[in-house]
């Protein structure tokens, strides 16, 4: 028995369909409830595919297009359960053909849904046009179908399909009115479910983040107060206060103070970057090697296990922002202990590069340490991400990415060079101008 939907003369669920049968009204109401039962992606996508499923399809997938462009079948339901796993796996072996002229393609590519009557080989939802998709067909039992696009805050999510077993009836154009109602729902409740995991990553991330800078703050804390401590001892004491001794605790004092300012100067820039501010570059006259120098002076005091050696011009003096430039030769220095925890040589070197593009200072910092894998070199200068090898190596994934910004704001550049295992060289290039 055929029942018209209340709501919504001339659309019809598609039959089998029993005197009891929902309205579309509490139909829709009820598909409603069940996709905002949870806010877990994976969960929301299973709700997706299980709403239609006996009383308007006998069979739905899911189809994503991620941000590369790529679509990806995630998610199946088949009114026989024993179905979905073979309907699952024969999607993911055989992906969409980007240039199909009918099916899940055509339809994302349009924008339009499309009513299929009668499946075939060239008219199968993600179809490739061959002899094996009518065979997949026939052995899921499918016999027409709906292809609806999914859309949500102006951006197309991907396809829903859904897919009728006989007997039930051929989908007609009549179905269409309910079909994207549920695509409306489904792609509504999947792009909260996303919001939401972003959310909670970025929450994650920023936990993290707070976990390494806390602990990379009480590093130089627990110095100042030993330094503090000992001075007190030698200050104590009733003979002649040791004026070398003296000195050097307050130089490493000194020392670890500016190291937290510049913790605490990068945390600012930080919150100018989320918000979507550029940096304010103080430019004044300074002399790259000079700053480099020093910095590995301070660096060689923090570790026993590492040589380093530097290879630099005389002078080289440009407009830069000099505190910031600090900053990023304090995360390049840092990382290159830090990634070679055996110890080993670290070559700093400082050149002047003229080529047809003008006048550059280029310094690179190169480490025999744990290296990058190949396909994080790009990613880690993104805010919040590390190389997958770093195992139990304590970094919050911002030192990379503030520096890059840095350094593209003086017009410039930072690059990686790495092998996994065999260590890593970082340059930068700054725009030299007329330095000398």
């Amino acid at each position: 028995m055929q029942s018209r939907l209340d709501e919504a003369p001339g659309a019809r669920l598609a039959p089998p369909f029993s005197a009891t049968a929902p309205s579309y009204g509490s139909f829709l109401a009820n598909a409603s409830k069940q996709l905002a039962a949870s806010l877990d992606y994976e969960v929301t996508l299973a709700s997706a595919v299980r709403v239609a499923i006996p009383t308007f399809a006998d069979w739905c997938a899911v189809d994503i297009l991620d941000d590369d462009g790529i679509v990806r079948r995630l998610a199946v339901a088949h009114v026989d359960q024993a179905k979905e796993s073979l309907g699952l796996a024969l999607a993911q072996s055989r992906p969409p053909t980007p240039t199909a002229s009918s099916g899940v393609m055509q339809v994302l590519r349009s924008g339009r849904p499309a009513v299929l009557p009668q499946l075939s080989s060239d008219s199968s939802p993600g179809s490739t046009n061959d002899a094996e998709d009518l065979q997949a067909l026939r052995t899921l039992g499918l016999s027409s179908a709906i292809i609806v696009h999914m859309m949500a805050r102006d951006r197309i999510l991907g396809a829903l399909t859904f897919a009728g077993v006989e007997p039930r009836r051929p989908y007609e154009l009549t179905d269409l009115t309910l079909a994207v109602e549920l695509a409306e729902r489904c792609a509504l409740a999947l792009d909260h479910a996303h919001l939401y995991r972003q959310a909670q990553d970025a929450l994650e991330r920023r936990d993290a983040f707070l976990a390494t800078v806390s602990h990379d703050l009480k590093n130089p804390l627990a110095l100042i107060a030993g330094q503090a401590q000992l001075l007190r001892r030698v200050a104590d004491r009733e003979d002649v206060l040791n004026a070398t001794r003296v000195n050097q605790g307050l130089g490493r004092i000194e020392t670890s103070i500016a190291r937290m300012n510049g913790m605490i100067d990068e945390l600012l820039d930080i919150a100018l970057l989320e918000a979507g501010r550029p940096l304010e570059l103080q430019r004044r006259p300074m002399d790259l090697v000079g700053l480099t120098r020093r910095k590995v002076s301070e660096y060689e005091l923090t570790t026993h296990r590492h040589l380093f050696r530097v290879a630099a011009e005389t002078e080289l003096v440009g407009e830069w922002d000099a505190a910031r430039l600090e900053r990023v030769l304090d995360n390049l220095l840092g990382n290159a202990i830090k990634y070679t925890p055996d110890g080993g040589v670290i070559t700093v070197i400082v050149i002047r590069d003229d080529d047809e593009t003008g006048r550059w200072a280029v310094l690179s910092v190169r480490d025999p340490g744990v290296g990058i894998p190949a396909v994080d070199v790009q990613r880690i200068f993104e805010r919040f991400q590390r190389a997958g090898n770093v195992g139990q190596i304590r970094g919050s994934g911002v030192g990379l990415a503030t520096a890059r910004q840095i350094m593209e704001q003086h017009g410039g550049n930072i690059s990686a060079e790495s092998v996994e295992g065999g260590g890593s060289t970082f340059t930068i290039r700054l725009p030299a101008g007329s330095c000398s």
